[in-house]
């Protein structure tokens, strides 16, 4: 069953012709000749997996027409809100049924043209993370975005709800705000600087978490937006960036917004289990999981050797470099690399 509600990720429904996200995601598909020979496009702003392990997933799009775009269904559903324009670019989540779903995205424009086109993904059961390994997040409260007049209040219960989606599906470690502050207060640090990605490498040392969750709210008149950042706390890059929007502010969307950014985060690092196909000099290693399992460089692994009662950890490191059906990878203490061996398992951390 589709959500009530629509929620928006990449933070706007907007019509501008070169939208954000094309950016930072190379679009796929190709034009397509409309009715009377007008042109329209339906593109993916960013490459689905094959294979998904969540319940829902998160279609990016970028439409465009010669004429105003005026309906847009997706499974059969009509969203609503959208404006009347030429360019849409918008992004939704879709309920995904065990095994194959094929999911139709339609369009009609004002002079009657109509287009549509199909994604194909198979949902899988996810694996679940080794429990000692899982990537442990610090969370730092998402906060009022400057020069907004969002109520701390609506933040606070907003973090809360996160908070408990995170925890509750499992996915990561969270380093809870009071364990967290209890840390800071001993090294003399405060909550707020985590949201300097700079600042938050000062936790690397502490060897309490492996990234910090942090972000900003804004209220406005068309509604919420919740802007997050996981920051890696060893070099204070952004390693992941994720943004929801809704229309409404009460306490159900803030809920469903919570889990939606929850999904959203976990989509960013999925759980994905394979083997070492070919060891290399150095630490590195090549596996035999790549993109089309949802893989992207810079994703923590950990390689280990399961026992009848027992898992070995025999080193951990990163991807840096995936293709479609394989992956390279490096381990982040080279020596390590002597315990490093084919038909060993990996996972994403």
């Amino acid at each position: 069953m589709q959500p009530e509600l629509a929620i928006s990720f990449g933070g706007e429904r907007r019509r501008r012709a070169a939208p954000r996200a094309a950016a930072r995601f190379p679009a796929l598909g190709t034009k397509v000749a409309a009715l009377e020979g007008e042109e329209a496009s339906i593109r993916l702003l960013r490459q689905p997996p094959a294979r998904v392990g969540t319940e829902y997933f998160t279609l990016h799009l970028d439409l465009a027409a010669e004429s105003e775009i005026v309906r847009v269904s997706i499974a059969g559903e009509p969203i609503v809100g959208l404006p009347r324009a030429r360019t849409l670019t918008f992004s939704h989540s879709v309920e995904l049924s065990e095994g194959r779903n094929t999911i139709e995205i339609a369009m009609e424009t004002s002079s009657g043209a109509r287009r549509s086109r199909s994604v194909t993904l198979e949902r899988i059961d996810a694996e679940k993370p080794l429990r000692a390994e899982r990537l442990r997040l610090a969370f730092a409260d998402l906060l009022p975005a400057e020069e907004s007049d969002t109520p701390l209040s609506l933040c606070q219960s907003f973090n809360r709800g996160l908070e408990f989606q995170l925890s509750e599906r499992g996915r990561f470690g969270i380093l809870a705000r009071r364990e967290l502050e209890k840390v800071l207060l001993e090294r003399k640090l405060s909550l707020s600087g985590l949201a300097d990605p700079r600042y938050a490498t000062r936790l690397a040392g502490l060897a309490v978490a492996d990234e910090v969750l942090t972000g900003t709210i804004r209220v406005r008149r068309d509604g919420i937006v919740a802007e997050t950042r996981l920051v890696d706390v060893r070099t204070g890059e952004v390693d992941a960036a994720a943004d929801v929007f809704a229309e409404r502010t009460d306490t159900r969307t803030l809920d469903m917004l919570a889990r939606a950014l929850a999904l959203e985060l976990e989509y960013r690092f999925p759980v994905v289990r394979g083997r070492i196909v070919e060891s290399r000099d150095g630490g590195a290693f090549v596996m035999d999981k790549g993109a089309r399992d949802g893989l992207r460089e810079g994703l923590p692994v950990v390689v280990f050797e399961q026992e009848e009662f027992d898992t070995l950890i025999r080193g951990r490191g990163r991807l840096d470099a995936v293709r479609e059906s394989r992956s390279r990878g490096r381990l982040d203490d080279p020596a390590q690399a002597v315990s490093i061996r084919a038909g060993l398992e990996v996972m994403t951390r």
